[in-house]
């Protein structure tokens, strides 16, 4: 497994100075959250691919910043907004085919709103198709204010979609009220990729090996199973003081995974 941060534990800082402070830190792997539209602009990544390749980070998955929007767009009666949102995507494929990402991040609709399964399913589906034209794997976040807060939610999706797989938010399952074992043994066969945080009795998320979960007996379950995602280090900013803090979690997962060969 690929140890790496995401670079959203730095925002607001811009995106290019985040990914330059990973590559100071020494970090080899990342998840690149992309903060504006604006920054798909052929200049802009060029930018973003210069940084990376100086660092020698590779960049495993794009995370987009419109993941809010994605209800409005994407799971509405109104088709030519899906098809004014997919057209979007489609520069995010551009981008992250360009970056040298294999995986894209999908939040979905917000569980406030209804939409039945089924035309979810189907949505997502012509996103995930699309999504491969460019080489790109679209994957399913849980998400806690989301439909896919859900661990039935998510089966039946795996049910539905044979082909579609997980990002797995280990403090979006606490928010939704999940145990992480629960979590992961219910969709571990989909899981493509890690969003990993540590929490306690009073908080969700703390950067690994600050709480009480034991990260290292989830590290070794997920690598004595057939999967082999990316492990990213992902907490907010108020999770931390100093960088060093940052380094030192990435240091400790890599000698973690470096354990199981």
């Amino acid at each position: 497994m690929l140890a790496g941060v995401s670079t959203a534990c730095f925002y607001p800082k811009p995106t290019e100075d985040s990914l330059t402070a990973l590559g100071e830190m020494g970090v080899k792997a990342c998840e690149l959250f992309i903060n504006s539209t604006l920054e798909l602009e052929p200049a802009f990544l060029r930018g973003l691919r210069d940084i990376a390749e100086f660092y020698g980070i590779k960049i495993v998955a794009l995370h987009p910043c419109t993941g809010v929007i994605e209800p409005f767009v994407f799971f509405s009666t109104y088709q030519r907004r899906f098809d004014e949102g997919l057209e979007l995507f489609k520069r995010y494929y551009e981008a992250s085919a360009y970056l040298g990402a294999e995986l894209m991040v999908f939040h979905g609709n917000n569980r406030s709103y209804l939409f039945e399964h089924g035309a979810y399913f189907e949505r997502f589906d012509i996103l995930h198709r699309e999504a491969a034209k460019f080489g790109i794997e679209l994957c399913q976040e849980n998400v806690a204010r989301c439909d896919s807060h859900s661990i039935e939610f998510l089966q039946d999706m795996a049910a539905n979609l044979p082909d579609c797989r997980f990002v797995f938010d280990l403090k979006q399952a606490i928010r939704a009220e999940y145990t992480i074992e629960q979590f992961a043994e219910a969709i571990l066969p989909r899981i493509a990729h890690i969003h990993l945080s540590d929490h306690n009795d009073s908080l969700d998320c703390l950067l690994p090996w600050r709480g009480s979960f034991n990260i290292s007996k989830f590290l070794a379950g997920i690598a004595n199973s057939e999967i082999n995602p990316a492990v990213i280090v992902e907490v907010y900013s108020n999770n931390f003081t100093d960088y060093v803090e940052i380094s030192a979690s990435y240091q400790r997962l890599c000698t973690e995974l470096s354990t199981f060969g």
